[in-house]
């Protein structure tokens, strides 16, 4: 298949996504071997948008663009995991905040020394011309698609904390 940049073995989504699951296998290792199991792509996508101030699962729904049933089934995951709790919205009772608990600050701790680790590691194996050149474009990309997400759906986020 020929391509803008020349004929290549791989489609670009290939390794894109190639490169985005082993970054998450490493990840997601990573934690649980340093005591936080149970992690996976949906309960963490969830888990990084409960700000420190807590909030409500729709509101997590919302930016992420699923239902909010499935927000709570991937919060009771989290919540038997110890990484969050819920508590009574003090504007309304009726109302469940989620908030991330004290292991759960604990695992963000250990989560950024991993990120960091991770990039560190693609530095040297990329050289920092390359992995700047990289992010640059992953993030042109991202802003792209947020735009066209919210024109097209009216969604904020999409995904795309």
């Amino acid at each position: 298949m020929e391509t803008p940049a020349g004929d290549h073995p791989y489609p670009l989504y290939a390794l894109m996504l190639w490169a985005a699951e082993r970054a998450e296998s490493d990840f997601f290792y990573d934690l649980e071997l340093d005591g936080f199991p149970g992690l996976t792509r949906s309960n963490w996508q969830v888990f990084a948008n409960v700000p420190p101030q807590g909030t409500r699962p729709t509101e997590i729904a919302r930016l992420l663009a699923i239902r909010t049933q499935s927000v709570s089934t991937l919060v009771r995951d989290l919540e038997r995991l110890g990484y969050v709790e819920r508590l009574s919205d003090p504007m309304d009772a009726r109302v469940n905040l989620i908030r991330v608990s004290k292991r759960g600050r604990r695992l963000r701790e250990e989560a950024d020394k991993h990120l960091k680790e991770m990039e560190a590691a693609w530095a040297r194996d990329l050289g920092a011309e390359d992995l700047a050149l990289l992010r640059g474009s992953l993030e042109k990309l991202r802003t792209t698609w947020r735009a066209t997400a919210e024109e097209t759906w009216g969604i904020g986020q999409y995904g795309l904390t």
